[in-house]
């Protein structure tokens, strides 16, 4: 399994058993293309999200990493199939987030159309489009994630905080609810 990660140090060694990690800043031009040249996958997973954390609220660099880097990846692995072949695609998994959807109505499905409220989902939404529209070039699918949790999670974030509580029997400041 190979893997590229934005900050590898935030995981455990036991995560990185068994990966062979790729190290390039996505965010440089052509570092797309060139990591997809240079792994050749048969399978490409892109977790890649900027916005979800209360520092990351620079909109042109969600923008550019939410919306640029999937089409990036896109056009990237649509050159990668012309030089394998139409019988080798490389199938796209692209996680997208719950705020794409936005408020949620009283069924929620995937014939739902998307209402985001706010920039990081109005991104993540742009990204599922340009997938939806490129499908037939990109063979991909979006899986619309909700309350994901994992190894590397950052402190303040509800699991971390609720851990933190429990093993130190501290109070969490709650807000009074809507």
């Amino acid at each position: 399994v190979r893997a590229q990660a934005r900050e590898p140090e935030r995981f455990s060694r036991a995560f990185h058993a068994g990966l062979e990690l790729a190290q390039a800043d996505l965010t440089a031009p052509g570092s797309v293309e060139r990591l997809i040249a240079q792994l050749r996958p048969a399978l490409v997973v892109n977790a890649v999200g900027y916005g979800v954390a209360k520092d990351e609220r620079d909109e042109a660099r969600m923008q550019r990493i939410n919306v640029g880097l999937v089409r990036e990846l896109g056009e990237a692995l649509e050159g990668l199939h012309a030089s394998v072949g139409a019988e080798a695609r490389v199938r796209l998994v692209h996680v997208g987030s719950a705020l794409e959807a936005g408020p949620a109505p009283a069924s929620l499905d995937e014939s739902a159309p998307l209402r985001p409220t706010d920039p990081y989902g109005v991104t993540k939404a742009a990204a599922t489009a340009w997938l939806d529209a490129s499908r037939e070039r990109v063979p991909n699918l979006v899986a619309r994630a909700y309350t994901v949790f994992g190894g590397g999670e950052r402190p303040g974030r509800l699991i971390p905080t609720l851990l933190a509580a429990r093993a130190t029997s501290a109070r969490i400041p709650l807000s009074s609810g809507t």
